[in-house]
């Protein structure tokens, strides 16, 4: 989410009518999210854009993640935590203590077939037997270490903090892309915990086993789901008993390479790319040098190729690398800073960025993996409520009185906004 003055967008894009909510294909289902992590806080967000009615039960003061970095005002004056404001945009908050049993109570009161706990492991034990509905537990290593025990692998030690990378957000084009971006590797495990849930409730209303199962449970490893993605670093953390943190989790060659404007980044894989990439760089002596015979050869040798590639690429601009290196066939892009990724017209076009008014302001974001964010086609964005925002209106829902509703909160059981 970035809080500025940006392009104007596509008349598509803003003034757009919001869809119907009736209309989505998860209208009708009820979500409560428990103590989630910020992988689960995602999946719940994904949810909520397809319709679903997402409840974050927070505990008496807000979750801890309302004061993450990074820290704006809004129009009213209020900080509030960007993070925080797009992975909870369009759910509505409960703030209860979450020690007193009247927890188990308002829980129960949603228990259906269909509905979902979307829970850390922390909290997934408050949820009572007798809800009917899918329990998902969102943690970082599945339910065997998600209780806060250290991971005992390198490959889990790796994967304990997400995985992705961050760019320089501002024009300075010279340094170098820098590693970790932990919010990325949050994003894709809450999209496969997204994905988890909605097959099970495909599954639960299919599958006889399920439909007579009262609370089936998704036990979601965040460290599981990145695996698949780290993939082919995997021969070198189990077979050369490699230690791999994200400073070495790099190809032998290639990667994020600096030119005269800006950086490219780079993958050589198959013996045609790395035809093609000697070619390009006028180093075709390369190709029968008995150094670079190999990957393997390559991999012992993969100073020389990159101290060869840098001074190539860094006499070149990145649209003269880009230009002589695809015409070869080598796999390679330009890694946009964060102004140029917001002025791309073709990302607006195709909903990935998305503009409107909001409490912060004009503000720009990212869609979501399947397109535009119905929360974000009109003109005003949808963003986080406040904690205990929706906790009096929830309760009348539920048939409290106004009475029981302030008796609760005089005796410090709920908070309203």
């Amino acid at each position: 989410m970035n809080v500025a003055a940006s392009p104007a967008a596509p008349a598509a894009t803003l003034g757009t009518a919001p869809t119907p909510v009736a209309a989505l294909p998860m209208a009708g289902t009820t979500i409560l999210e428990l103590g989630a992590s910020t992988a689960g806080q995602f999946a719940g967000r994904l949810l909520a854009s397809l319709g679903a009615r997402v409840i974050k039960i927070e505990p008496l003061g807000g979750e801890p993640e309302r004061r993450g970095p990074d820290m704006v005002r809004d129009c009213n004056g209020r900080q509030r935590s960007l993070a925080f404001e797009y992975l909870n945009a369009g759910k509505q908050s409960i703030a209860i203590d979450l020690d007193d049993g009247f927890l188990a109570e308002f829980i129960l009161k949603f228990s259906a077939p269909d509905a979902v706990i979307l829970s850390s492991p922390k909290y997934a034990p408050r949820v009572p037997a007798a809800f009917e509905g899918v329990l998902a537990k969102v943690g970082p290593y599945g339910e065997a270490h998600n209780h806060g025990d250290p991971p005992t692998t390198p490959l889990t030690r790796y994967q304990a903090g997400g995985d992705g990378s961050l760019i320089p957000p501002g024009p300075e084009p010279t340094l170098r892309p820098t590693f970790p971006g932990t919010l990325v590797g949050d994003c894709f495990a809450g999209a496969g915990a997204a994905v988890s849930i909605l097959g099970t409730l495909y599954m639960k209303k299919t599958d006889a086993r399920l439909k007579s199962e009262p609370q089936p449970a998704i036990d979601f490893s965040q460290q599981a789901h990145l695996l698949m993605i780290q993939k082919l670093f995997l021969g070198r953390v189990w077979g050369e008993k490699m230690e791999l943190t994200r400073a070495n989790n790099r190809y032998a060659f290639g990667g994020a390479v600096k030119c005269k404007d800006g950086f490219v980044s780079m993958l050589v894989l198959e013996e045609h790319q790395w035809k093609g990439l000697c070619t390009a760089m006028g180093r075709k002596e390369w190709l029968t040098d008995p150094r670079f015979a190999t990957g393997t050869t390559r991999w012992e040798n993969q100073a020389v190729i990159q101290a060869g590639l840098e001074a190539w690429c860094g006499t070149r601009s990145v649209a003269d690398v880009l230009a002589a290196t695809r015409a070869l066939s080598v796999p390679i892009g330009h890694i946009a800073t964060l102004p140029e990724v917001l002025q791309k017209e073709y990302l607006r076009e195709r909903g990935y960025l998305q503009e409107a008014e909001s409490d912060l302001g004009r503000i720009v974001t990212m869609g979501l993996p399947f397109g535009r964010d119905p929360m974000w086609q009109g003109a005003h964005a949808v963003l986080a409520p406040g904690a205990g925002e929706h906790t009096a209106a929830i309760l009348r829902g539920l048939a409290r009185s106004d009475a029981d509703i302030e008796l609760l909160e005089r005796l410090g059981v709920v908070q309203c906004m």
